[in-house]
């Protein structure tokens, strides 16, 4: 079956949620603090790709989670281009690259096809990897001269994406792990990830993670009724290590595949930003501070087996909150 994808040339426009409400309870950090371990590389063993300088893409727009574009657009007036698809994709992943956008469809087998865009016209691209594990989110690794795709080692969950910190590639093991690899050796740190759990990253290449999976809420609103009960701040330099934990009390649990890492209240340091679920009153957003101060919370929905969740930390109008 021949599929079209339609993309909009004028941009795009995504809208704003943010939590409100105000509280002053602090949730206490009681997980055991796990250490890193680094084991030698195997010379017969997967070797991750390496792109110094590169910028990464993916399908979360950013890497703090935070799903809002700058600028505006007025779509009743965009013009659009049909790029027939064979088959159904299931990801959909874009860069910046020379003069154009490359646009890269991943398709229900894995098989990647790209697409270099450039002002009303597009033709087929060469990334240098066409196919990845069925249902694996694509992360992009751009630099001047080429765009790749990421690669997971064998042993990474396979319903996340792995991000790059110098030449480590950062990803969660498919037994919950978060693993730190290069060519050389591979340091892993035991903290029982979501393994669909995106990872977040900030400025100074700390990780956000959500963790300790549960199935004490069965809603399955995302596909399965597994969610975490924990999210877990980690430190990349000069070593992995587990910075805090944020424990979610039963029977609330985390209901989505990241946070929104921002700085919801203008004093310097990040906010983490959630849904959290329960099947007697439902989902509410609520805002953390690092150290697990609760900062923040809407009112529930008031009735279990609902959803409602944050998209994005912006300004809705100049000079407001």
């Amino acid at each position: 079956m021949i599929r079209k994808l339609k993309f909009f040339a004028s941009g795009f426009l995504l809208t704003l949620l943010t939590a409100c409400g105000s509280a002053n309870e602090h949730r206490s950090d009681n997980v055991p603090q796990a250490e890193a371990t680094m084991v030698p590389i195997p010379i017969t063993s997967h070797t991750p790709i390496v792109l110094e300088q590169a910028t990464l893409y993916t399908t979360q727009n950013d890497l703090t989670g935070n799903h809002v574009i700058n600028g505006t657009t007025d779509l009743l007036d965009a013009t659009t281009l049909d790029i027939p698809l064979d088959g159904k994709p299931t990801w959909l992943v874009s860069a910046p690259f020379k003069d154009g956008v490359v646009l890269t469809a991943i398709m229900n087998d894995g098989k990647a096809l790209a697409f270099k865009i450039s002002g009303q016209s597009f033709e087929p691209f060469d990334i240098s990897t066409n196919i990845l594990p069925a249902g694996l989110p694509p992360v992009l690794a751009v630099t001047e001269a080429d765009i790749q795709l990421i690669t997971p080692p064998s042993d990474a969950s396979q319903h996340t994406n792995p991000i790059l910190i110098g030449n480590n590639l950062i990803y969660i093991a498919s037994n919950g792990d978060l693993v730190s690899s290069n060519s050389i050796s591979q340091t892993r740190l035991p903290i029982n990830a979501l393994i669909d759990s995106r990872i977040l990253m900030d400025e100074n290449n700390r990780l956000l993670i959500l963790t300790q999976p549960t199935d004490r809420y069965n809603h399955g609103v995302l596909g399965d009724a597994i969610e975490a009960s924990a999210i877990t701040l980690v430190e990349t330099s000069p070593k992995l290590r587990v910075m805090q934990t944020i424990l979610i009390e039963a029977p609330d649990v985390i209901e989505g595949l990241s946070p929104i890492w921002a700085d919801l209240d203008n004093d310097g340091v990040k906010d983490i930003i959630v849904t959290l679920s329960n099947d007697r009153s439902g989902a509410r957003i609520v805002v953390y501070r690092e150290d697990g101060m609760l900062l923040a919370e809407t009112p529930p929905i008031g009735l279990g087996h609902r959803w409602r969740h944050q998209i994005a930390v912006a300004e809705f109008e100049a000079g407001g909150p």
